[in-house]
């Protein structure tokens, strides 16, 4: 088996001097996060940094020139995150408190976008570079002054009861306000008021849960800049619907259009570079939410679903397109790998033992530029080569940790499970991680942690609560 290059480095850190984990060693790690490349060349990703004693995490952008070493941004006090280039390269669009906001990369110079009393964010730069798409919190009508005064009002309440008519009035640690809903607007880079394109909608666009129903965005641009499409549950209020579906509008406004017809999960649409498909994540199992997550693609012009890969024996996660090509991430046992499918054939995995955690393609397409981690390792950026699959380091934020406790990586281990009513007997995957300096002559007291929640599993991977 070809160990990826990340397993070098990790054989390299093992041979230092290295200690057990303590639970301040998680609030050491960085949090690197949302790999993102210009058509230059360039790199931007944010780097998140937990302070225990203040009880807060503060996210900073960090920019690497192509050929030059990283360097965190000065944007001003706070937090600031989610960098996104133009389709030039010279400008970055980010979020700073709670608006969005345009770096020129030439000045360092920034201007704010919008001042929206609902805020703003997960912006996406049109094509043609002249718009950016996001979604605000508002009132269903999408008037911004209606909002601030429902907002204001709300905020002089002596009260603190609320009153709900719906079942999804809680989602996690969200109450669910439901004249408090997400829509889609568009605003000039240059400056205007932003038009809210799902104006009057009482569900969420996208879709109040898309943080864990879509992988990644869930709105895309279409190549001449002219439309848009989106995910959004108009059943959400029934609270026992997975029925998203993908809808298209555009640019300038008017008619939302359907275009999925599955009454199951449709989500994460992605217009192909020569708008002539849209491939969306979709399920097949209605209001079953670990049902498995297939690609599926449309050709526009028929308004019909031609490829899937419900033939495909994984979950697919993170897209995108590359060319004709869809490069994604899906879980392979333990690890979540990186595939390239051409739509006829069967998905093609271009990696191998690694975690994939995020990624996007470098320019020219022959690497990426990907979020990797292990079970020892903490997230730090590398290039992946799609020929080979090796993998070599590109940031060094929580390098020099990682060599300090010098842990073991996860060990895969297979085992009989037990009989079942067929006669078959399962084989069982399981992980097995070693103490600090292990001695295999010595016994170890052992400890189970068994998973058990159908939508995900126990991984090689790094967690910033659970490692």
């Amino acid at each position: 088996m070809r160990l990826p290059a990340l397993a070098f480095g990790l054989a390299a850190a093992s041979l230092l001097a290295s200690r057990p984990m303590q639970v301040d060693d998680l609030f050491k790690v960085k949090r690197v996060n949302d790999p993102q490349v210009s058509s230059r060349g360039d790199i931007a990703y944010q780097v998140s940094t937990p302070d225990p004693v203040a009880n807060t995490i503060t996210t900073r952008i960090w920019f690497q020139a192509k050929g030059a070493a990283p360097q965190e941004l000065d944007l001003g006090p706070g937090s600031q995150g989610r960098p996104r280039f133009s389709p030039d390269g010279k400008r970055l669009a980010f979020e700073a408190q709670d608006q969005i906001w345009v770096l020129d990369l030439a000045t360092r110079k920034s201007s704010q976008v919008t001042r929206l009393s609902g805020g703003a964010g997960g912006h996406i730069w049109s094509p043609d570079g002249t718009m950016l798409a996001f979604t605000s919190t508002t009132v269903p009508s999408g008037d911004d002054a209606e909002n601030a005064a429902y907002l204001k009002a709300k905020g002089e309440r002596k009260t603190t009861g609320m009153l709900f008519d719906t079942l999804m009035y809680k989602h996690w640690m969200n109450w669910r306000d439901p004249q408090q809903v997400s829509h889609i607007f568009v605003v000039k880079v240059e400056g205007g008021a932003p038009k809210d394109l799902t104006a009057g909608w009482k569900e969420d666009a996208p879709g109040f849960n898309s943080d864990t129903v879509a992988a990644g965005d869930d709105i895309s641009w279409s190549p001449d800049s002219r439309l848009l499409a989106f995910a959004s549950n108009l059943e959400a209020g029934k609270a026992i619907s997975t029925n998203h579906e993908v809808f298209e509008v555009a640019a300038t406004g008017g008619p939302i259009r359907k275009l999925s017809d599955n009454p199951a999960a449709d989500s994460t649409p992605r217009y192909s570079p020569d708008g002539k498909y849209l491939a969306w994540r979709a399920q097949r199992v209605p209001g079953f939410e670990s049902d498995k997550w297939e690609l599926w693609v449309m050709d526009r012009e028929k308004g019909k679903v031609v490829r899937t890969t419900q033939a495909f024996d994984a979950q697919v996660g993170d897209f995108e397109w590359a060319g004709r090509d869809i490069l994604f991430t899906a879980a392979d046992k333990s690890h979540q790998e990186l595939f390239r499918w051409d739509g006829v054939h069967q998905p093609k995995a271009l990696t191998e033992r690694l975690f994939v955690a995020g990624f996007t393609a470098l320019p020219g397409g022959k690497k990426a530029l990907a979020l990797l981690n292990d079970s020892a390792t903490p997230p730090d950026l590398y290039e992946v080569d799609l020929a080979s699959g090796q993998a070599a380091r590109v940031t060094h934020h929580n390098e020099a940790l990682t060599q300090e406790l010098g842990l073991n990586r996860a060990e895969e281990l297979w085992f009989d499970g037990v009989q079942g009513p067929d006669g078959r007997i399962p084989k069982v995957h399981t992980l097995v991680i070693k103490p600090v300096n292990f001695d295999p002559a010595k016994k170890y007291p052992v400890v189970f942690l068994v998973h058990g929640g159908p939508q995900g599993s126990n991984e090689d991977n790094w967690h910033p609560r659970w490692n």
